[in-house]
């Protein structure tokens, strides 16, 4: 397949300055492009991605997406938890940011391609695009791009998808990358400290009431919008056995408090289907992720239009709606869809 030119999201990181080197050893005519989000790691991934830009000798632009990040990631991620679900930010900015806005800022400098640092893999045949799980299984992020539409994902490259973050880490290093010593981060980029203290500077403190399953009050909180359905820690409460959040009220602003069969599911209802693979069809039998750090359950989809339905093959812990649901025929990646 002919790249073209191809532009490269670069955070400064280890992981985006390898992708932007492989390309270019590869004889690629590309450019490095970082985005500005109006987080305060800004000029420092800026600076980072300039001077990996320099040593592999490409160039660098700046993409201004304060406000496409504010509207599209920031907004939403606050709107969602008020009306009571869990979002996922990362997801989101794949979907509208890095594959969408960004990627159409690459296209007005006359890139035909995006390429990103995401542990995953494409394969281009006669029969589509399709994407795969990346080899290193600790470090997959398919997860990530579940959501992302396959028109996206047919202009995109993702040189990592065949490594492992050790042999990344060791290119980086070998080649006296600046990026090679930075410690990556883990956390949401727009939030400084806990997200529980970001929504209450955002939303403001909500004091309600906790309630078991059968209405008897167990005590107080700060806002029902700072819990999510299955969480097991930090309840605020102790009533002598594992409790789980298997409810909220936000109207009334209440959690409520359940045992752990209470907590269990054998179905899960999804919307905004994105269909990655013509496998996607009702009755057919995956793996689904219903959150980033745990393991594929086994399931039987049923699809009606954009929206869908799991049944699971083993009860679980009720998954938080508001998440995303990632669905897998093995290596392959069906889709992706919205927990509700």
């Amino acid at each position: 397949m002919s790249d073209g030119r191809i532009c490269i999201a670069m955070s400064g990181g280890v992981d985006s300055s390898v992708a932007a080197m492989l390309l270019a050893g590869e004889g690629v005519d590309c450019i490095g492009a970082t985005m500005t989000l109006g987080v305060d790691a800004d000029e420092e991934n800026v600076a980072y991605a300039r001077q990996a830009c320099s040593a592999i000798g490409i160039p660098h632009e700046v993409f201004l997406m304060e406000d496409a990040f504010e509207s599209q990631v920031i907004e939403p991620f606050k709107a969602s938890y008020a009306a009571g679900l869990t979002p996922n930010p990362c997801v989101e900015c794949n979907m509208r940011i890095k594959f969408d806005a960004f990627a159409e800022m690459a296209h007005a400098l006359g890139c035909d391609m995006v390429a990103t640092g995401h542990y995953c893999c494409l394969e281009h045949g006669s029969s589509g695009t399709r994407l795969l799980k990346a080899r290193d299984p600790r470090k997959d992020q398919t997860y990530f791009l579940s959501r992302v539409p396959l028109s996206r994902l047919t202009d995109a490259r993702f040189p990592l998808g065949g490594m492992t973050k050790r042999e990344v880490k060791r290119i980086a290093e070998d080649s006296g990358l600046p990026c090679a010593s930075r410690t990556e981060s883990q956390d949401i980029c727009f939030i400084n400290g806990s997200s529980n203290d970001f929504l209450k500077d955002e939303l403001g403190m909500r004091p309600g009431r906790i309630l078991d399953a059968d209405g008897n009050d167990l005590g107080g909180h700060d806002g029902a919008y700072l819990f999510t359905e299955g969480q097991r820690k930090g309840l605020g409460v102790a009533l002598g056995y594992p409790a789980y959040v298997i409810g909220k009220d936000i109207e009334r602003n209440q959690v409520i408090l359940g045992k752990m069969d209470d907590a269990m599911n054998d179905s899960v209802k999804l919307t905004e289907l994105n269909v990655l693979s013509p496998d996607l069809v009702s009755g057919t039998r995956c793996q689904a992720k219903l959150r980033y750090r745990m393991e594929p359950v086994a399931c039987t989809i049923s699809v009606g239009g954009d929206s869908a339905e799991l049944a699971l093959d083993d009860p679980c812990v009720r998954p938080a709606p508001g998440q995303t649901a990632a669905l897998y025929l093995d290596d392959l990646v069906l889709g992706g869809a919205k927990i509700i």
